[in-house]
């Protein structure tokens, strides 16, 4: 087995090991329809879906998107000169900062949509800032 394929390996089993603390931060996504709590609405209707992406977009991507970086790092690292493996590292760690700007761009515009969303169709229900919903 190369060098290349054994560090493949540990990389894929620390991400995957990675993502068990993120697992207990997940807890709380729906704010309503519980015992003791209020209704749900569409306001909260999209607090959920906010918390999910809320989630993703701080939690799991940027973890995502420093594995990769630490991987083209490494195969660059371990090329032992050759060109191909070189380019390789530096194209994953190209496509990795050009992934972290798209999923800064979609987090922008997802949550100025659901504000957007949430002020025309709650209206007082509404409270918040572009990038956090509450609900009354």
């Amino acid at each position: 087995m190369t060098k290349v394929l054994k560090i493949q390996k540990i990389l894929k089993f620390f991400f995957a090991l990675s993502f068990f603390p993120f697992l207990v931060y997940s807890a709380g996504l729906v704010p309503c329809g519980g015992p003791g709590e209020p209704d749900c609405t569409l306001c909260n209707l999209l607090d959920m879906i906010e918390n999910i992406l809320d989630f993703l977009f701080k939690e799991i991507f940027p973890l995502i998107i420093i594995i990769m970086i630490f991987y083209g790092g490494f195969l660059w690292l371990l090329s032992g000169g050759r060109e191909e493996m070189i380019k390789k590292g530096q194209k994953t760690i190209i496509y990795a900062i050009i992934g972290f700007v798209i999923a800064l761009c979609a987090y922008i515009i997802v949550h100025t949509l659901f504000w957007l969303l949430a002020t025309v169709f709650q209206g007082e229900d509404f409270t918040g800032t572009w990038f956090n919903i509450k609900c009354q």
